[in-house]
């Protein structure tokens, strides 16, 4: 630990929850009435994107709007996008931002208090937009790697608190029919701790466990994993859910904890070159 960084962070964090939970509603309430629905969320995903830019790469950047693939598919409207921009221009114009699937890194959303409803709402939104990752993964033109689950799209859920028994949350309800791959990466509850996930070693196949010892880990050991599901080109493995309660000794902990995870995950998530063609419906090599 460096005392140094740990203070900027923490500083950062504290501004950020000045703006997201005290500010905002200076701003944009009165009387307990939201005078400027649409400014106030705004406001909020604002404040968020700068406190992500204290821990992203900066050959990445961070926007909002839609993200569209070479199969005619386009995504609902996201609070967070986190992309390359080297792998292709934004399309823009005064209305949206529009990126390609292949140049996204993570995607998020940024909402205040949720009902277990609304909690729903959200993750199903998440996941479905996250199952665009797909249709860059069939145009990719060269193997990819044994980890494969660093090939998805990083998704994140960030709001002030859930208003249920945080206990009680069924995940498998929430997701019914979804396939585990396309769930959250991360739910980060202001007040409360952010959910990522567990990986169990001895859950694990024997041919698994031999390579788990072989690469200097307990087998019969667990760790937090970022990723819900372990992926390789032989083995599929779903992680269970972790959670990550706030310290009262450490109030900003599991934020600390979000940000530090949400990080190592995009210093190795894989982008993809954008094949301009593709979404042109040009094949080339029909015309030679």
């Amino acid at each position: 630990m460096n005392s140094v960084f740990d203070t900027i962070i923490s500083r950062n964090i504290e501004i950020y929850l000045s703006m997201f939970k005290y500010d905002s509603e200076s701003i944009f309430m009165k009387d307990k009435s939201l005078i400027h629905p649409g400014e106030y969320g705004e406001y909020r995903e604002r404040a968020f994107k700068e406190l992500l830019k204290c821990v992203v790469n900066s050959n990445l950047k961070i926007g909002d709007g839609f993200i569209i693939t070479s199969e005619e598919k386009i995504s609902s409207q996201c609070d967070v996008i986190v992309y390359n921009p080297s792998e292709v221009p934004i399309l823009t114009n005064e209305v949206s931002n529009i990126y390609t699937v292949e140049s996204i890194s993570a995607i998020g959303e940024v909402k205040s208090t949720l009902s277990k409803t609304e909690l729903k709402n959200a993750l199903r939104k998440l996941a479905m937009n996250k199952m665009l990752g797909e249709d860059r993964i069939k145009n990719i033109k060269y193997k990819v790697r044994e980890s494969r689950e660093y090939e998805d799209i990083i998704s994140f859920l960030v709001c002030k608190n859930i208003k249920c028994d945080i206990s009680k949350i069924e995940f498998d309800d929430i997701y019914d029919n979804i396939p585990q791959k396309y769930r959250h990466n991360f739910i980060l509850s202001l007040e409360q701790g952010v959910w990522t996930y567990q990986q169990d070693f001895s859950q694990y196949p024997e041919e698994m466990k031999i390579r788990v010892k072989n690469s200097g880990l307990n087998p019969n050991s667990k760790v937090i994993k970022e990723h819900p599901v372990n992926l390789t080109e032989n083995f599929s493995y779903d992680c269970t859910n972790y959670f990550i309660k706030n310290r009262e000794n450490d109030i900003y902990y599991h934020i600390k904890c979000f940000l530090g995870m949400l990080s190592s995950i995009l210093h190795i998530n894989t982008t993809f070159y954008t094949e301009i063609n593709e979404y042109l419906g040009l094949h080339i090599t029909k015309f030679l």
